[in-house]
């Protein structure tokens, strides 16, 4: 009876592990990409951690569980929630495809994405192209995409880290289904 009902709990707990590790999207390297995990203050908890983070003024995250793609959340940027970042396990001189939701409502001057390797000597990367392009106005959900490679040398000022940024506009965004994949 014992070897039973440790076995029994061995299965669930290896099969919470590997749901958590999971999450549905093996080769994703971002942790918690359909903000579907709890939130603490200005930090969203993935199902290992940490797992997106706002950063600058931001006092809070919004998930907001009404307007969503998948698993029933989505993050909302407004005044109040403004930037949001997380570290992502990049290696230098590989090919990367970044791919992510996006709705907007009169968001003005708008919603900047970027992925930056350290500082110097490797730029950052505006997913838009240039650091003056957002994703603006009205609009219902879009889908971005974004394949690139990282640079041949990382800087050490900070860890490689992919940024939703929206500073002081006016309107709302929200993002949903993040993912970045290696691409081979």
């Amino acid at each position: 009876m014992q070897m039973k009902k440790f076995f029994s709990l061995f299965v669930l707990a290896a099969l919470a592990v590997v749901c958590a590790a999971d999450d549905g999207q093996k080769n994703n390297l971002i942790k918690c990409g359909d903000f579907d995990h709890p939130v603490h203050g200005k930090r969203h908890m993935g199902g290992a951690g940490q797992a997106w983070s706002g950063v600058g003024k931001t006092t809070h995250l919004f998930v907001d569980k009404e307007i969503f793609v998948t698993k029933g959340a989505s993050l909302r940027l407004e005044s109040g929630c403004e930037a949001v970042r997380q570290t992502i396990p990049v290696e230098p001189d590989k090919q990367y495809k970044l791919s992510f939701s996006v709705r907007t409502k009169d968001l003005t001057p708008g919603l900047r994405i970027m992925i930056r390797f350290g500082g110097n000597p490797a730029p950052s990367l505006y997913t838009l192209g240039d650091y003056r392009d957002y994703i603006r106005g009205t609009a219902d959900w879009q889908k971005v995409e974004k394949t690139f490679r990282t640079p041949k040398e990382f800087g050490t000022q900070y860890k490689p880290h992919i940024e939703f940024f929206i500073g002081k506009s006016t309107g709302k965004c929200w993002i949903d289904h993040v993912e970045l994949v290696e691409v081979k």
